[in-house]
């Protein structure tokens, strides 16, 4: 035979093999994603049956990224203290705070485990005119601090507002910032952040959202979190476990009419954060 022809044949034969590989692929995949579908809908009926109903119209996407070792940075402490208060000077350490400053707008204080606070002056950081949603922003702004609004509380003489880090838009749900104003000013920040050198842990591994809702329907049946009759919303984020080097993991964040709750997807503990 002819060498062209057989080469022809082998060619013929490749594309072929090709072909069927493709196939298979696209039959497991297929096979996949049904055998999720339906765990998914028999962890709903398993809810609803135990008198739980499930709000969003469907469950999440399993969760597309993996946990991050941070190496904290705190060379910005400096810049973020000169940023709100002004000519600030640094203190002399004070027992169990990393480091204090005192500005022409109030004082600072950092510690080693990410929290922070401002405590301003009687006319430290004045509205002018902005709206206290502009003027956190603007504050945040100021700090390197990327986050996103979560709630808004009023009172007849206070406003707060609560902000959740985001790393990379991914929010952080154990690292929250309060801004409180009155009197037309901002009086204070208290908050945790985290800031430094990523990379990752090796670590692969997931949670799917089906199996997040069954470690915590098991949280319910063994009384470690309160019964609820509804979950009304279920998203993904990072939580940080403190231990050096910081890291940030995978969480699901339940929120039910009784509560918010976050499934760490290494360790399936369920947490609470106020």
């Amino acid at each position: 035979m002819e060498w062209s022809k057989l080469k022809s044949i082998i060619i013929v034969i490749l594309l072929l093999l090709n072909a069927f590989l493709v196939v298979l692929v696209v039959q497991r995949e297929g096979s996949e994603l049904q055998h999720a579908e339906e765990s998914k809908q028999q962890v709903i009926a398993i809810l609803e049956k135990n008198g739980i109903s499930f709000l969003p119209e469907n469950l999440p996407a399993d969760i597309p990224f993996a946990a991050l070792e941070i190496t904290r940075a705190r060379d910005r402490e400096d810049a973020m203290a000169v940023s709100l208060l002004g000519g600030a000077e640094k203190q002399d350490n004070v027992s169990g705070i990393s480091a204090s400053y005192l500005g022409d707008a109030g004082n600072a204080d950092f510690f080693s485990t990410g929290k922070f606070s401002f405590t301003f002056s009687d006319d430290g950081l004045p509205l002018d005119g902005e709206t206290v949603e502009v003027h956190a922003a603007q504050c945040l702004e100021k700090l390197g601090i990327a986050a996103t609004l979560e709630r808004v509380t009023q009172t007849e003489a206070r406003t707060e507002l609560t902000y959740c880090q985001t790393w990379n838009g991914i929010p952080v749900y154990s690292n929250r910032i309060v801004f409180s104003y009155g009197d037309h000013q901002l009086q204070g920040i208290d908050g945790t952040y985290l800031d430094g050198t990523p990379s990752q842990t090796g670590n692969s591994v997931s949670m799917s959202a089906a199996t997040a809702l069954v470690t915590f329907f098991a949280g319910i049946n063994s009384g470690a979190i309160s019964v609820c009759a509804e979950i009304q919303t279920m998203s993904s984020g990072y939580l940080v476990q403190t231990a050096q080097p910081n890291t940030l993991v995978p969480a699901w964040r339940i929120v039910t009419d009784t509560g918010e709750y976050y499934v760490n997807t290494e360790t399936r503990e369920i947490t609470i954060i106020a």
